[in-house]
């Protein structure tokens, strides 16, 4: 089981890198850095280093957060209209024992399980107990 964040507060994305990129030329190329506001300080955060991932590469994307205090998730709107909620505030003692499932959104044809992607999390998933 992989535990994306305890307070689920995050933004994650699935990438497919174009032919030819090997890990060596993305840590290379892809390097940068880039600046926000602490929204508990007001302090602006500049100078951060990160890899950039582009738009294009990215399959899907999903924002995770409290629903108290959502502000802008760390991706597009193009990948990710929302968020998805586990609980109302990060210090929710009820946000353990839960997880996301991903919406069905139908079968195919051929009989396979469609799954709900409408790049909004809130939309896409649901909340249910891990047990």
């Amino acid at each position: 089981m992989w535990l994306p964040s305890n307070q689920c507060n995050r933004s994650y994305a699935i990438v497919r890198f174009p032919e030819g990129m090997t890990a060596e030329k993305f840590l290379s190329e892809q390097n940068g850095e880039y600046s926000y506001i602490n929204a508990a300080t007001g302090k602006e955060m500049a100078g951060t280093k990160c890899y950039l991932i582009k738009y294009e590469w990215i399959l899907d994307g999903i924002n995770l957060s409290p629903k108290e205090g959502w502000t802008l998730g760390a991706l597009s709107t193009s990948v990710d209209a929302s968020y998805a909620a586990i609980a109302d505030a990060k210090v929710d003692k009820t946000r353990f024992g839960k997880k996301f499932v991903r919406k069905v959104a139908g079968v195919s044809a051929a009989g396979n399980t469609v799954l709900m992607d409408t790049n909004d999390s809130a939309n896409d998933f649901n909340v249910v107990s891990a047990n």
